[in-house]
């Protein structure tokens, strides 16, 4: 769970930036961003790339990509 604000909206880039400030996520990392990019490659098809900027608590905190492995899973 995360409370979060949007930071950004770029429609000429067609990207987006949510700033996490409350939740779960909070717990573990000091600060963090989801960047969202829209790239269309044709009429049907676009590539979307996620980024993720943050700064962890402690050394130990799992890297965030683990938070994406079951969407990512078959």
């Amino acid at each position: 769970m995360a409370k979060q604000i949007i930071q950004d909206i770029n429609e000429e880039k067609k990207s987006i930036v949510f700033k996490m400030i409350e939740g779960d996520l909070m717990e573990l990392y000091k600060t963090f961003t989801i960047i969202y990019h829209v790239d269309v490659l044709g009429d049907k098809e676009s590539l979307i790339t996620w980024t993720l900027d943050y700064e962890k608590l402690k050394e130990d905190t799992p890297h965030p990509g683990t938070l994406l492995r079951p969407l990512c899973s078959s």
